[in-house]
Parts: C-alpha cells; structure tokens; sequence
C-alpha cells in the first residue's frame, strides 16, 4: 500500500478541481494540496474536453441588462424561477453576485474571451436567459479555462496524482471528521492511501452511468457512491440535461446548428413529419429552431416535441441525421413566409442571413456559415463535411444538475467534506442557464478552496495508519451473480432506456425492479479488479437513486420530463405541491432510500 499525507486533498482536476485548489492555495500557501485526476491531469473530464458550437460563461456584469444591482438579481431570478424553484435560492444568489469576479479572474489567468470596443466582453443569450449574459471564447471556452487554470497551478506547489480511481472517504466513527481517502491505480489496481485534513468532491457527473452521454471515460459513479457511503446527500439527480449529440465527436449539437434548419431525417424519412403529429397546432420549422434556443431537454418548451420525435426514432433502432444539404421537405419559401413567427425573421435579418435568394430557399449549409462556419470547421477537422454528408445526432446526457447537497459554503454535512462544481447539487434547478455550468465550477470551486482552507488551519494532522480500511478492501471477495461489467452494461441499458428522456411509471418501475435486484444478487468479486468492483457498485447505488428519485417526483419539471405512457404527446403536468421540495438521496444500512426534504428559503428578500 502506497500512502501519501496532504492538507488538502481534491478529487478531480477540471475547472471546479482546479480553481479549488488555487483558492484554497491563495487562502493560506502554506497548504500542502493535492488534487487527484481520474485521467490524465489537464486531459481528462468535462472541462478538459467539452465542445459546444459556442461554449457559454454566463456573467452578470454592472453594465449586462437591465444594468446595476439589478443584473445580479435578475440572473439570480433566472437561476431560481427558471430552474423551477428546486434550487437553494442562496446558492442562485451567489452565483450571479460572483459571477463577474469569477470572469475577471479567469480573464487575468489568461482565458481569451471575446470582446468588443474598450475590451468589454461581448455576450449573447442563451437558453434559460432573459438577457444577454454568456461571454465565450468560442467552441473551446470550457477547454480554454482548464488551460489557463491548469498553467496557473503547476506555478505553485501544488501537486498532481493521474490515473487514481476514488474508492472511498475515511472516518473514524460516523460523526468524525473525514481524515482522508483510499484510492485505486487505474494502471495497476494498487490502492492508495491519502491522509487529508479535508477533501474536496470536484469530480464532475457521473455521466457514464448511461449508455449515450458527452462524458469520457472515467465519468463513473464512483465517487457519488463514496460521498453517499461517508454520509452526504444526493439532491436533484432526476434532472438530467440530454442534449442531441454527435455520437462521434461528442459535440452538443444545438445553437446554431438547429437553427440553421437543416433537413432531419430517421434513417430515410423526414422526422418533422413526426413532429407535426406530436404538435399539430405548432410550426415543425418554429420548433425545430426554437429547439435551438432552449434547454437541451425540457419539459416547459414546446421544443420539446423535437426531442419527443429523435426519441421515439432512436428506440426503434433508427439513425437519426441533421443533413444540411437539404431543407426540410416541406420548408418552401412561400411556407416560411406564412407560417414562420416574426421573432424567427426577425433573428435572421438581424444576422444578414438570407432566407431566399432569387426567389429559391437557402440552403442550410449556407445559412449555417452565415451564423457559425467555426463549427463547420469543427466537423471537418473530425472528418465530417457537413457540404457532402449529413452527421447522426442521438439524445446525449450532458449535465447533472443536482449532485452532492451543499450550502453557500461549499459544505456537505459531512464534516471536512466540500463539493463544488457538477459533483455537487443545489445550486442549479431542474433547468439551468446556458453557460450558468462553468459559472458554477468557477464561483463554488473558490468557495470550496477558501472554505477548506479556513477549515484546516486550525487542526492537527490526523497520521492516520489506513491499513484496515486496505486490508477490508482487499478482502472484499464476493461470489456473487453478476460480474462488474455485466452490471455496468445491465445499468447502463436500463437507465437510458428508461430513466433518460421520455420516463414513464411503468419504465421507472422496470429499471427500479432490476437495479435493486442486481444490488441484492450481488457482484462476483473473486475474479474482477477493484476499480471495476467500485464502477459497478456505484452504476448500481447511484442508478438506483436516479430512478427512486424521478418515481418520487410524480410530475414534469425541466429536464425530468414524466409521460403516462410512451404514446403521449403531453407530459403530465407540474404540480406547485411538488414544487420547492428536494427528494434527498441517502444510503441507509446500504440501502438507497430517498425521502422528502425542504429547500431552504432565501435569507434577503429582493422581490
């Protein structure tokens, strides 16, 4: 057993990680910090390989409409009413109270956000947004900030583990204080020991816990297994965002790649005849841009009948492609004339794009260079001419919006134990603001550093010994039914089939019924690596929790969009009784059980 003593230890090195560990560097340099990657530092996890066609920062700056003290509190108010009430309204407050410091800092590190005259940043609005708040740097903002955060730490004395797989979180009794982690190899399934005064949780979602997801590989469930098992809460973790996806390139394919209006097709049919029969009194075309303009899945935007149709296609086994060589069949420009909104003709002119040309439609491709030939460019370095070829689009899990239950300073409840950034949960809603993600990463990662470092100051190290935590794990021979990556195929199938964009009580119960068996039949251990041992346990405890939390929500609310059956058009409706409740994820004598919990209230009033 390798063991490795730190002040500080942080778990996962993206932008939450990262800015984590510079601040609690900051707060007190004489910290030794420790941040663990489960990749390869600056190569691995969301931040370090996330694209989008623009990539969004939101900020709320004095001069960002409506201007002031106002802009804050109206980007909170985005935050909090437009996730549907389900966020901590304290946390959507310090978000957008922080948000400009948080660009400022970044912009000092050397991220190059775009700017207009006198270097103000230029913005634009985004989904969920009533102003324009999202700089960017383009499709590679969230890249650029791991970048400039990354050379920032390595200038310290910070240091860096690669390749470590979080096992679990250590205490000496229940109540105690966290004293350190046990980790495993993912080269040579060695596990290590890490004495730490405090741990901060900056690893991200779990987004490989379905089958189709942006996430690379690593982004398990691991981790959220370890909070949960040490004593933290999960919250929101039925609000998902799936977002239509290249399944080859991972790009989030929406923005200005649906709203270029290219032809959809379902192997060789035109999919928005399916729309029109899911919305027969909506415009498919108003749809299909609007669906460019709003949340990647919600259950409040008529877009979503867009989504409805990619996942009806998408479980009968057919391909689904944006072709941008083609209108849609039907989209004439006498069509477009009659039936778009003004608010669509509008967006265009605005833009000096062209609808018609000597009387004939444009084509999507050219509409599409018009607004964004950056993405053009993207596709084609991939090996994709969106000239000659259409590209296959699939629902993707792009975000969890709920993770580990925090407060404003970044703590779990577990004493020593901070969360920050994806992994941690209550400060987004059921939806989010575009850009509002890498907000988070960079306002709660400085509260997470700041607070841990304040925390450890004035304790002493624990020289814990660990061996018998080691000695449990390697003991941890089980014959049971399944082996870990029969499990992990198992959960991964069952959560995208049922738990992703269309659920039913039907679907909930049938993924409920074979996660908890799985979890009862047991993992054969006798022959597996530990690190698959841990990804499975994990699949199945978080899986569970996922699907008994979206069974305990008996409503549509954002991104968790709930349907009698899979044959109806409408979602069943939000419930204001359901509203500002939290349906709290807990192990209990290794049993997930969820149960009700109150959302705290805002400590000001500024309605």
């Amino acid at each position: 057993m390798k063991k490795i003593s730190t002040d500080i230890l942080v778990i996962g090195a993206g932008g939450a990680g990262l800015r984590s560990a510079l601040s609690a560097h900051e707060e007190s340099a004489g910290l030794s910090i420790m941040v663990v990657s489960r990749g390869v530092v600056g190569k691995h996890g969301v931040t370090a390989t996330a694209c989008s066609d623009r990539m969004a920062f939101h900020v709320s700056f004095p001069f960002t409409p409506p201007g002031g003290e106002l802009g804050w509190r109206e980007h909170a108010k985005d935050i909090y009413e437009g996730g549907g009430f389900v966020s901590d309204p304290n946390l959507a407050d310090l978000l957008a109270r922080e948000s400009a410091d948080a660009y400022y800092r970044l912009a000092e590190l050397g991220v190059p956000f775009v700017t207009g005259a006198g270097k103000r940043p230029k913005q634009f609005v985004t989904d969920g947004s009533a102003y324009p708040r999202a700089c960017y740097t383009g499709p590679y903002t969230a890249n650029d900030i791991e970048k400039a955060l990354l050379k920032a730490a390595e200038q310290t004395d910070i240091k860096f583990l690669s390749n470590l797989a979080l096992v679990s979180l250590v205490r000496n009794e229940s109540e105690d204080p966290v004293c350190g982690a046990i980790c495993i190899s993912d080269e040579n399934d060695e596990p290590v020991a890490i004495d730490a005064r405090a741990v901060i949780i900056a690893s991200g979602g779990p987004g490989r816990i379905f089958d189709q997801s942006v996430y690379p590989e690593g982004m398990d469930a691991s981790v959220w297994h370890a909070a949960l098992s040490a004593g933290a809460s999960l919250v929101n973790i039925e609000f998902i965002q799936f977002g239509l996806a290249s399944p080859a390139t991972s790009l989030a394919c929406s923005g200005s790649l649906m709203r270029a209006l290219p032809r959809i097709t379902a192997d060789d049919r035109e999919l928005l005849e399916d729309v029109r029969r899911i919305a027969p009194d909506q415009g498919a075309i108003e749809l299909l841009f609007r669906k460019g303009a709003s949340w990647p899945v919600s259950a409040e935007s008529t877009a979503r009948a867009v989504d409805i149709a990619v996942w009806r296609a998408g479980t009968k086994g057919e391909t689904v492609r944006l072709d941008y060589r083609y209108n849609p069949a039907f989209a004439d420009s006498d069509h477009l004339n009659r039936r778009m909104s003004e608010i669509v003709q509008v967006w265009y002119r605005d833009r000096g794009v062209l609808l018609t040309s000597n009387g004939s439609l444009s084509k999507p491709i050219e509409r599409l260079l018009d607004i964004n030939p950056q993405v053009i460019n993207w596709f084609s370095d991939r090996g994709i001419d969106l000239y000659t070829k259409p590209v296959e689009i699939q629902h993707a899990a792009q975000h969890f919006q709920g993770g580990i239950l925090i407060n404003t300073k970044a703590e779990t409840g577990v004493t020593g134990l901070y969360a920050c950034g994806e992994a941690a949960g209550g400060q987004h809603g059921a939806n989010r603001p575009g850009g509002n993600a890498l907000l988070d990463c960079q306002v709660m990662g400085h509260v997470a550093g700041r607070e841990a470092a304040r925390f450890v100051a004035g304790l002493e190290k624990s020289n814990r010994d660990f061996s018998r935590e080691v000695d449990e794990l390697t003991r941890d021979n089980e014959a049971g039914r399944h082996s870990p990556s029969e499990i992990i195929i198992e959960v991964r199938k069952r959560m995208s089939r049922w738990a992703g964009v269309v659920r039913t009580p039907a679907g909930l119960a049938n993924a409920e019924d074979k996660l908890a068996g799985l979890m009862s039949e047991g993992i054969d251990t006798t022959e597996a690596r530990m690190i698959d041992v841990i990804k499975a346990k994990g699949a199945m405890a978080v899986g569970l929790g996922i699907v008994r939390a979206a069974m305990a929500r008996g409503e549509s609310r954002g991104a968790h969009m709930l349907f009698e059956s899979e044959d109806d058009n409408q979602p069943i409706p939000r419930d204001e009784l359901e509203g500002r409740i939290w349906n709290a994820v807990r192990m209990e004598n290794e049993e997930v059980v969820v149960s009700k919990k109150k959302i705290p209230s805002r400590e000001e009033s500024y309605e």
